[in-house]
């Protein structure tokens, strides 16, 4: 449509316009808690959304075969 290149250009510039916003607090947060628990923690999140992605493709697939599709 004719207003999907404003739409994505607000939200990039949304999403650009927050990142000075989540560096700040994400770099006083390594100050406080350190560079090692922020990463095992962003691991747990990392890995956490994939087995949710793949128990839900799971459930998505054993749904489509009890209704035949």
């Amino acid at each position: 449509s004719e207003y999907l290149g404003r739409v994505f250009g607000l939200a990039f510039l949304v999403f650009d316009g927050m990142q000075p916003i989540g560096n700040f607090l994400f770099g006083y947060l390594i100050d406080i808690v350190g560079a090692k628990a922020y990463l095992v923690l962003s691991l747990i999140i990392i890995i956490s959304f994939y087995e949710f992605t793949r128990l839900d493709q799971k459930k998505v697939s054993v749904l489509g075969r009890k209704f035949g599709k």
